[in-house]
């Protein structure tokens, strides 16, 4: 299976993705580039849009190998991929239920669009078990590396907050609720506010893509199922690690759902979708009777499968005529 992904990913056409193509403008721009233009200069192919030098540095390693944008495709689809492979592997007891999640959840998928925001996230992935392990320099230095890649990586020392507040039963116990009096701030107050103060320049920042009903409502339920599952380890559960990752999980699930006033809000959640695997995993662990925790790991998993198949019979066919030109 994971032999599958990492070609599905790696060998899918530049017309796959949102900045796929981009990404294609960007790495055939390296390739004319010497290594000093490649820490001083921005490419040509989006005008202001900038790329991270980790990402620049990559491109131009692989074009150094060999000359194809396809190639360096499979080689950052093998990086990313075998990132999260070695970290469900090591960190998580039910693999199966983890690489499910890891499918339908959003990790795998959300790299067809916004490559080099997941690969920071498959590397702040290990900053999180670092904290958990009480690595703080190496968790400090896996986040410096993710800016790397992306400068997103940044929301990631909000761990650095939630860490220490883990053990704290008041800020525990008030943690849901000001988390929906946030939204509703965000929705109520905050959103109009913008909108009337800078007009229809930021508008496509109030349209959000998950108002689209053919993924929308399977997402709201899995969001719920994350809520749901984020308070009962919080409040249940006498694991300072499942709390900590319980609150990754809401401030994920608090993102996506401000996603749905707010376009691109959610891909701040995204950075802590790591959690999830480990958060599930761990929770079923906390089953006595093998009955229900059989119950609890079949039924996650089929459900995260399922809508994975869903997703991609809903997204159409994807093309890889880039085979040929390998």
């Amino acid at each position: 299976m994971t032999t599958v992904c990492l070609f599905a990913m790696g060998l899918r056409d530049a017309s796959v993705g949102m900045d796929t193509e981009t990404y294609k403008s960007f790495f055939e721009d390296y390739q004319r580039y010497n290594w000093y233009k490649i820490f001083t200069e921005k490419p040509t192919a989006q005008g202001n849009d900038t790329v991270e030098l980790g990402l620049k540095i990559l491109m131009k390693l692989c074009g150094e190998l060999y000359p194809n944008y396809y190639f360096y495709q499979v080689v950052f689809s093998g990086i990313y991929i075998g990132l999260f492979i070695y970290f469900i592997y090591k960190y998580t007891f039910n693999v199966i239920l983890a690489f499910a999640i890891f499918l339908g959840g959003g990790l795998f998928m959300q790299t067809f669009n916004i490559a080099r925001q997941m690969l920071a996230i498959a590397i702040l992935a290990y900053s999180m078990i670092f904290l958990i392990e009480k690595k703080y320099i190496l968790s400090l230095l896996s986040i410096a590396f993710a800016y790397l890649f992306h400068t997103s990586s940044i929301v990631a020392l909000i761990m650095f907050v939630v860490y220490p507040l883990r053990n704290n039963k008041v800020i525990l116990y008030f943690t849901p609720f000001l988390m929906l009096l946030f939204l509703r701030l965000i929705n109520d107050i905050v959103l109009p506010l913008l909108l009337n103060s800078f007009g229809e320049q930021y508008l496509r920042y109030a349209m959000s893509d998950f108002s689209r009903p053919n993924k929308g409502i399977i997402l709201k339920l899995m969001w719920g199922s994350n809520f749901i599952l984020s308070v009962w380890a919080l409040y249940k559960k006498d694991s300072s690690v499942l709390r900590f990752l319980a609150i990754l999980a809401l401030v994920a699930v608090a993102c996506f759902i401000i996603g749905l006033s707010i376009n691109y809000a959610d891909r701040v959640g995204l950075t802590f979708l790591p959690a999830l695997l480990i958060l599930y995993d761990r929770f079923g662990q906390t089953f006595t009777k093998t009955s229900w925790k059989k119950l609890y790991y079949n039924s996650f998993t089929a459900f995260y499968l399922i809508y994975f198949c869903y997703y991609t019979l809903t997204i159409g066919s994807i093309s890889y005529s880039s085979i040929i030109t390998l």
